[in-house]
């Protein structure tokens, strides 16, 4: 893609290895996009599809308590950030189009998971991952995406 071919080749980059009614899809919300079906794969409009809109989770809402449930509080946020960056990832990969592969790690999180998370601002560091790279080598653990250093 042009992103690769700006920074010259280098960095890290992500190949999705997802299809409609694979493993990624029984695991999300089951969502068929226009055109699908169990047969044959049909021509499709123009408009994307629609993705579900995301709440603030109330673990993430309420304010930390003082003393001892402080520390549990601030596991809860994080356990809480870690499945919402698992959610925009997943959604993500239904998203960037076969065109624009392989990309640059940030860009994913950047460009395709962020405007997924509107309501809850999308920070790796406050995640049980702590960096995007150990989050993507997980993922690639799954068998969502394959990571080339």
């Amino acid at each position: 893609s042009a992103a690769i071919q700006k920074c010259g080749g280098k960095g890290r980059a992500l190949k999705v290895m997802h299809v409609v009614y694979d493993a990624l899809w029984a695991m999300g919300s089951k969502y068929v996009p226009d055109g699908y079906s169990a047969e044959r794969v049909l021509p499709i409009p123009s408009d994307p599809p629609e993705t579900p809109q995301q709440t603030v989770p109330e673990a993430i809402q309420e304010q930390p308590q003082e003393g001892a449930s402080s520390s549990a509080t601030s596991q809860q946020n994080v356990d809480v950030m870690t499945e919402r960056m698992v959610e925009c990832f997943k959604i993500a990969l239904q998203t960037i189009p076969d065109r624009s592969l392989p990309l640059i790690a940030s860009t994913v999180l950047e460009t395709h998971m962020k405007p997924h998370s509107p309501d809850l601002p999308l920070e790796v560091k406050r995640t049980s991952y702590k960096k995007l790279t150990v989050f993507l080598k997980e993922m690639q653990k799954l068998g969502l995406c394959t990571v080339k250093e």
